[in-house]
């Protein structure tokens, strides 16, 4: 939809549930829309924050699974930090152009 409304209420939805892609797309469409648009920036603002916080849990995940092996290959692995670029599962696509078009200054290199 081109509604502006419509999108952020859906995006904020998505995000709620974990749907990080989905509330992303919706989300940038409506602040495309609806440039000024406080709730946007707000949403856009949490979604950053909803994202930091899985990308946390995905790394502290890694590390327990490496952590967890006995075999001295996992500990040599996990003790030189060789795996730290491994990613678990897909992580969200965001683009940190997107957040500064609404104002929102998020470091995404966390």
């Amino acid at each position: 939809p081109d509604n502006a409304k419509a999108l952020y209420r859906r995006g904020y939805c998505q995000m709620q549930v974990g749907n990080l892609d989905e509330a992303q797309a919706d989300l940038k469409r409506a602040a495309q829309l609806s440039p000024n648009d406080a709730e946007v920036r707000r949403a856009m603002h949490e979604l950053v924050e909803k994202v930091h916080e899985y990308r946390v849990k995905t790394k502290q995940m890694g590390v327990k699974m490496v952590g967890s092996s006995s075999t001295k290959r996992d500990q040599d692995c996990s003790a030189n930090d060789c795996c730290s670029n491994l990613q678990p599962f897909e992580e969200p696509q965001l683009e940190q152009q997107d957040f500064k078009k609404v104002g929102c200054s998020a470091d995404f290199d966390a």
